[in-house]
């Protein structure tokens, strides 16, 4: 009995040997891993304001300086309701948006410590026409998909037209460019491990974008959020993130008091080598407006069409050599049709030791 006894504990012991051995040997000082995607979201309600873009947790090593820059696509078509008369003819299109955009970002961050990073970023926003209004009518056509209202409406045009109950419209119906808001931020790394690294994320929105361009919420934001990103092995890591927004003007009498937002952020990265990655991410986030429009969205659900919660699959890959970063995803609203058609984004970034 005693012999059997001693059999039972050395297999056992030998099971989580051999279950575990793997996992150290996976992870010695160091993951493969390159963080989330980093984005700004440019669906207006949130380009307007800040959010949590996507950052990892660890911080970079001491005196490290780092450079940012990005460049967005995005292609925007929504309406509010495709109507029927009583011969079941449809009536043109009331849209919410329909635009196409480039956004051009720039920005830096400094490791001041083993646990403190500071950054900042600034950007330049653009609406026109757009040039693929035909290739996507067309595209829908060809493989029979719904074109949502887009053959009913002239190609080629300018509109936003969010109707808030926030007490101001957001509202453009011209092509224009302007200088955004710039994001200052903070982080602070609070605990780390091999397998975790844990960190507050707060920041502040300079208020110098402008509402008639639709280029900022002329108030500041508030911004705090936790990070936690976990490498259970060397190749394959996951990260999760929550924070809220709260805009000066949701507090303080203005004219328009749009609401705190939640963010949230669940991203998968699998890494076979150092030097590349594949990331899956789900972005969600809460709206600053509501409105009166309720719409079917592809939840089969009633909702809000201005004020529903986001839902964002984005789906990229990222290269990393020595000081350099390169990542490209794509960006698609998903079930709550709450963002622009897609968003395209590549973007670079290069480490400087300071000291």
């Amino acid at each position: 009995m005693k012999l059997f006894n001693n059999f039972k504990i050395y297999t056992i012991l030998i099971l989580i040997f051999a279950v575990s051995t793997p996992l150290f040997s996976f992870n010695e000082k160091f993951s493969y891993s390159k963080g989330p995607l980093y984005g700004k979201n440019i669906y207006v309600p949130f380009l307007i304001h800040q959010h949590l873009p996507g950052t990892e947790a660890v911080v970079k090593k001491p005196g490290t300086l780092t450079l940012y820059n990005t460049m967005y696509y995005s292609q925007a078509f929504s309406v509010y309701a495709l109507k029927k008369d009583e011969y079941g003819k449809i009536y043109p299109a009331e849209r919410v948006v329909d635009f196409e955009s480039f956004v051009f970002e720039s920005g830096l961050s400094y490791a001041i410590n083993k646990n403190w990073e500071i950054g900042g970023m600034w950007r330049i926003i653009s609406y026109y026409g757009g040039f693929l209004d035909a290739f996507t009518e067309n595209f829908h056509n060809l493989f029979g998909f719904p074109n949502a209202g887009r053959e009913l409406v002239p190609q080629y045009e300018v509109v936003i037209d969010f109707r808030t109950n926030n007490g101001m419209d957001i509202t453009l119906n011209h092509a224009t460019v302007g200088f955004g808001d710039i994001d200052l931020w903070g982080k602070y790394n609070f605990f780390r491990n091999r397998y975790v690294d844990s960190a507050f994320q707060f920041g502040v929105k300079i208020p110098t974008g402008n509402l008639q361009q639709v280029t900022g919420s002329e108030a500041p934001d508030f911004t705090a959020g936790l990070l936690l990103d976990v490498y259970p092995i060397k190749y394959l890591s996951l990260f999760f993130q929550a924070g809220i927004v709260v805009p000066l003007n949701s507090i303080v009498p203005a004219q328009y008091k749009p609401y705190p937002m939640f963010n949230g952020l669940f991203a998968i990265e699998i890494s076979p080598v150092r030097f590349f990655s594949i990331v899956a991410q789900m972005n969600f986030r809460t709206s600053p407006v509501t409105g009166d429009n309720l719409i079917m969205n592809n939840l089969g659900l009633i909702a809000d069409k201005v004020g529903s919660v986001q839902t964002n699959l984005l789906v990229g890959v990222v290269f990393q050599y020595k000081q350099w970063r390169f990542q490209i995803y794509f960006e698609e609203d998903t079930f709550t049709n709450s963002g622009v058609d897609y968003t395209a984004c590549a973007s670079v970034s290069t480490k400087i030791k300071t000291f």
